[in-house]
């Protein structure tokens, strides 16, 4: 049974109604809502931005959402629509720590300024807490700035009412004249040096996104130079930034000769005396003299100016392209230089005919002259040259060669010939003069030689028990095929180390670790196990260790060249060439 009462009726008992109830707690709740008074708890400030750009009613909007907003999103960036495209940024507008700050484009080309900046904060007691700093530091001088919060009235921004409340707040328009007196800064993001910068992490990461999507617009009509900070912006648009000389002297361009804080210079003769003071050893006297040197560092300078004045003609000037030239001839000369110091009085046609890769290889810096005069009694110019060319060819292309940045080039450092110059050094000082020279000059071969002589000065040679095969023992490996005469494919020899200095030179032709350390040589002597060398057709190729137990001889290992593992071919091969070594030296013994 159920009534409909009469909505009068219904009014009366609406006490009584659960769901009417509710619904009217509902409805009041969101009566008081639309009644209830917006409130601003970072505050309300007038339009920061010209009213031109940003309208009244839209900055309204824009101070609302950023009070309603958690501190990490007090940020709003302003676009204009453009059809067919992206929408463009024109202004940005954020709160962060009690100040606000906004900055725009001008709306028109030639409004006289290249952007505006508005900062404002409240003048209560928490604001001037966060805002005691120093406001649009001149980048040029740090110690000049705009407006300095800290204690003079006359040098602070203008304090006005604005509504019922007090504010600090001061609009300025950046022109071309500002960035040439040196207020060059990012002052939309970083209005002040320390309480006040935008970082790209943290706290400030949302904000700094929006932040980075205006100035990106801001910069696409501003001429800049590469590198650097967003401090730097806009030096560019002073002109006696844009002097060649004045840019060749800093620090991202300038030669490596150059010394930091001296004027560049670009004449012939001054460059040549600089680079003549830098090296002044007298070997390079002639160098400095030649023709085709000066030639050389002409084209060079030549080279240089060519890439400012395509640099001039972008918006991005690259002040890192104009390194190129001179670092190659740099380079050169560090190369020449480590050569010439050894061959004083070689012929200059030598180092001239080979500049292609003496400018892409780095000779290892200055260490001695103890081996200098070995070298230039002993090596002939032409094959020490011709040894660094063939160890270049092989490196240079190598998939882990890095290209240089300053050259633009891949370079080969010569460690293998700092080691062998070391090692030459260190047999000279121990009077180890004899056998110093590898069978031919090959830069590899010679440091391998000279590891081998180095190696005896601090390990003397130790005889060495030969108690399985006191004399090498060959056998031969014949086909697999069942002929009366199988084809002899090759020869096994058997043999073990007459001494520490013999079983070292095996393991730099095996290129293994047998010769060194790991108690090899030192479990022969004591007889704890035995090494085998196993040559075919007299070329070095397998090491054998072996230990003995209740009369059972073990193999423990079997390496190949190069320490590589044996496939079970190869094992079966070696295992029965050893059998019939073994029974030839049983023979022996009978």
């Amino acid at each position: 049974m159920h009534f409909n009462l009469p909505d009068q009726l219904a009014l009366e008992v609406a006490s009584y109604d659960k769901t009417r109830k509710k619904l009217a707690a509902t409805m009041a709740a969101e009566d008081r809502a639309k009644n209830k008074k917006k409130t601003y708890p970072n505050g309300k400030p007038s339009n920061l931005i010209p009213s031109d750009i940003v309208n009244d009613r839209t900055w309204s909007e824009i101070v609302e959402a950023i009070n309603a907003r958690p501190a990490k999103q007090k940020a709003e960036l302003i676009t204009k629509p453009i059809f067919g495209e992206e929408p463009k940024p024109i202004a940005i507008v954020y709160y962060y720590k009690q100040l606000w700050v906004a900055a725009w484009l001008p709306k028109r080309a030639d409004d006289g300024y290249v952007y505006g900046v508005t900062v404002a904060y409240k003048d209560t007691a928490a604001a001037r807490k966060q805002c005691t700093e120093a406001f649009f530091n001149n980048v040029t001088t740090l110690s000049e700035c705009m407006f300095d919060q800290r204690g003079d009235e006359s040098k602070m921004m203008p304090r006005i009412k604005d509504g019922r409340t007090q504010w600090y707040r001061k609009t300025v328009f950046f022109s071309k004249d500002d960035f040439n007196s040196g207020y060059t800064g990012n002052y939309w993001k970083s209005p002040d040096q320390i309480n006040h910068h935008i970082i790209s992490y943290g706290a400030t990461y949302e904000i700094n996104q929006k932040i980075r999507r205006w100035e990106q617009e801001l910069m696409k009509n501003v001429p800049t130079f590469s590198g650097g900070s967003d401090r730097t912006y806009f030096d560019r648009m002073n002109p006696e930034n844009c002097k060649f000389e004045v840019i060749m002297k800093g620090y991202y361009s300038k030669p490596r000769w150059h010394s930091q804080g001296t004027d560049y210079v670009h004449d012939l003769d001054t460059i040549i005396d600089q680079l003549a003071k830098r090296f002044s050893h007298r070997c390079m006297k002639n160098i400095w003299a030649a023709k085709w040197f000066r030639s050389m560092v002409s084209k060079a300078m030549a080279d240089t100016y060519s890439i400012h004045e395509e640099q001039t003609a972008s918006m991005v000037y690259s002040r890192d392209a104009l390194v190129k030239p001179y670092a190659i001839l740099y380079q050169y000369i560090e190369t020449i230089y480590a050569i010439k110091v050894i061959y004083e009085d070689m012929d200059l046609n030598l180092l001239h005919s080979r500049y292609d890769w003496l400018s892409r290889i780095d000779m290892p810096g200055y260490h001695s002259e103890t081996g200098y005069e070995w070298i230039r009694n002993n090596v002939p110019v032409e094959s020490f040259l011709n040894m660094l060319h063939m160890h270049y060819q092989k490196e240079v292309d190598s998939e882990y060669r890095s290209t240089d940045s300053k050259t633009g080039n891949k370079h080969v450092y010569m460690h293998l010939y700092r080691d062998t110059y070391g090692m030459l050094t260190q047999c000279l000082g121990a009077e180890r003069i004899e056998n110093l020279k590898p069978r031919r000059w090959r830069l590899q071969e010679w440091h391998d030689h000279l590891m081998a002589e180095s190696w005896k000065i601090n390990n003397p040679k130790v005889a060495l028990p030969q108690k399985l095969f006191p004399e090498p023992i060959k056998v031969q490996i014949k086909e697999q095929v069942t002929l009366a005469e199988p084809n002899v494919l090759g020869t096994f020899t058997f043999f073990q180390p007459i001494d520490t200095h013999q079983l070292a030179a095996w393991g730099r032709a095996a290129r293994n670790c047998v010769g060194g350390g790991y108690g090899y040589a030192e479990g022969v002597k004591k007889m704890k196990h035995l090494i085998i060398l196993v040559m075919i057709d007299n070329k070095p190729r397998y090491t054998v260790q072996l230990t003995v137990d209740n009369g059972v001889m073990r193999v423990d290992q079997i390496a190949d060249i190069g320490n590589r593992r044996l496939n079970d071919q190869e094992r079966s091969t070696i295992e029965d060439a050893f059998k019939d070594a073994l029974q030839q030296r049983e023979s022996q013994l009978n």
